[in-house]
């Protein structure tokens, strides 16, 4: 059963670019803050990680990860998706395919229509501990590093 969680979009009142996002879970938290700190309102870099994820869980393509943006890693195998804090040892989410998509296309949507006071719910599997084990147990791995040096040497191949 997904667990559920609301993030809430606020234009910042310092600043006219930056939105504030929020998350009222662990979960949606972590998604939150990918959002803000990792894509800081790329579309681009929106609809590129749609297309990766939707062509992972199509393909059943195995762990990779796409390294550390500002602040997040993200790790994708067939159709899961990982997402952790490298500042916070609580800040971890597995989410499915469809789930971030869902997720990332209505971030999309809030930015073509311009930042406003808003709210959207987000779903996912997993958060904290029990998203990086069940990840690891999904990936068979035992360290993330290793789903890296796999995904590398799997690609490489193809």
């Amino acid at each position: 059963m997904p667990m559920r969680g609301q993030i809430t979009v606020r234009p910042d009142s310092d600043t006219i670019v930056d939105p504030f996002f929020l998350g009222d879970t662990a979960g949606a938290s972590e998604i939150a803050g990918w959002m803000s700190g990792d894509i800081q309102m790329s579309i681009e870099e929106i609809d590129g990680y749609i297309a990766t994820f939707k062509q992972f869980a199509r393909d059943k393509k195995p762990g990779w990860c796409f390294g550390y943006g500002n602040a997040h890693g993200v790790f994708a195998h067939e159709s899961y998706v990982y997402i952790e804090c490298e500042f916070d040892d609580e800040g971890r989410v597995l989410l499915t395919t469809d789930q971030i998509v869902s997720a990332l296309t209505i971030y999309k949507q809030i930015l073509l229509d311009g930042i406003q006071d808003t709210s959207f719910e987000v779903s996912y599997l997993a958060e904290d501990d029990e998203a990086e084990q069940r990840f690891m147990q999904i990936t068979g791995v035992d360290d993330l590093a290793d789903i890296c040096a796999r995904g590398r040497q799997a690609h490489m191949d193809h």
